[in-house]
């Protein structure tokens, strides 16, 4: 893991307990599992002229309450080993997770940047399933972190008592959502907060998503080429599920946390019933395949074996050695057809080579070594002898006319 920043000397609100801030932050970091924190080192006080307790810039800088935040964390340290009432506790706890809520925002995957962060700010459909999920994350883990980055004793206090709740109608959805998703798939909800703590504002959703499809059949029934689109759909559904609850944090007119719980099984439960039609639709078609090629080889076992005398001979198989056979024989047909020498010789004359193929030349069966000269075979062609001295027993290939 990179180094992770720390706070800058210039920034308006003071070291506390020697390096409190950073070990908040690297707790948050080894709990959710986070690549890196993009926070620049820069702290702030909140308006105090507003309820806000803590707010994560898209440029890195943190800004805390000094009134609910900082100064509940300051005594912590100023008046440690003193008697504290469990009013005093209950504060210095919700200033803690206040501020692990805070760098829970800038927890990121190694390859998101503030630019990102940024434009990720810029979307407020994704402000319920962030703010929802960074609450029901933290306070799930405020024991651990605090275990983490407090000393002993003072661990021992502010793990004795409960600290406030924020984002009510977010907090149990996201809260409710996990626990139903990791129901589904056999994990805590714990851990299914973690996976989308760790991403980013817009990364969250697919990380849900991600777990859904991963711990189903999809990826053996969907095809390589759709598997993206499959994933993409469940996460809008998720955003868009979160996205729905925006008004609900604000609404007072009913039992926001209630409702919110309500809304987030709803969700789970919806995306469980996509995930299981998926899984159908997609079995249906690997069934056609196979029942198709089932056919396909029910249909060819049908057909009438073939009849050896269509088989052409391979190799080896025997039959070349009478292909042999029967190509001799017919050259030595064609060599035992008398052919008109007058033919053979008008041919071999014409073209200037051996006679043609079809002009066989008659095998000799006189005795003689070779034959006359090729110019006392001209004149006895010319007196319609055989080369060999015998009249040409050959039809004329002279027209009538002639």
């Amino acid at each position: 893991m990179a180094e992770q920043p720390r706070r800058r000397p210039d920034s308006a609100v003071p070291d506390i307990g020697d390096g409190l801030w950073e070990r908040i932050q690297a707790a948050v970091l080894a709990e959710s599992g986070a690549d890196k924190s993009l926070w620049n080192g820069e702290l702030g006080y909140t308006d105090p002229a507003e309820s806000v307790r803590g707010e994560a810039y898209g440029y890195g800088k943190l800004n805390l309450s000094e009134e609910s935040v900082v100064r509940p964390l300051r005594e912590m340290y100023e008046q440690r080993g003193q008697r504290v009432t469990e009013e005093q506790l209950i504060a210095r706890r919700s200033a803690f997770q206040v501020v692990a809520h805070e760098f829970g925002h800038l927890a990121v995957p190694e390859e998101y940047q503030l630019a990102d962060r940024a434009a990720d700010i810029k979307r407020g459909d994704l402000t319920p399933i962030e703010e929802g999920t960074n609450e029901a994350w933290s306070q799930a883990k405020t024991d651990a972190l605090i275990d983490r980055a407090l000393p002993r004793d003072l661990a021992l206090q502010l793990r004795s008592v409960d600290s406030l709740r924020t984002y009510p109608g977010w907090d149990s959805a996201a809260r409710a959502f996990a626990d139903d998703v990791g129901a589904e798939i056999g994990v805590e909800g714990d851990e299914v907060l973690s996976v989308m703590n760790r991403e980013a504002r817009s990364g969250k959703g697919r990380a849900a998503a991600d777990l859904l499809y991963e711990h189903s059949e999809l990826p053996r029934l969907v095809p390589a080429d759709q598997q993206t689109a499959v994933r993409a759909e469940l996460q809008s559904k998720i955003d868009e599920g979160f996205a729905a609850l925006k008004p609900l944090n604000d609404d007072k007119t009913v039992n926001r946390r209630a409702y919110g719980r309500q809304r987030g099984q709803e969700l789970a439960e919806s995306l469980v019933g996509t995930v299981q039609a998926a899984e159908k639709h997609y079995l249906s078609l690997e069934s056609g395949r196979q029942a198709q090629a089932a056919q396909q080889t029910q249909d060819l076992s049908a057909l009438p074996p073939p009849d050896p005398a269509d088989r052409r001979p391979g190799p080896g198989s025997g039959s070349y050695a009478q292909q042999a056979a029967d190509d001799d024989a017919r050259v030595a047909a064609a060599m035992a057809k008398p052919v008109d020498p007058r033919v053979a010789f008008a041919q071999w004359m014409a073209a200037g080579q051996a006679p043609a193929a079809d002009a066989v030349r008659q095998p000799r069966g006189d005795g003689r070594a070779e034959d006359p000269p090729l110019g006392e075979q001209a004149a006895r062609v010319e007196k319609g002898e055989r080369p060999g001295g015998r009249a040409a027993a050959g039809r004329s290939t002279e027209s009538p006319e002639r």
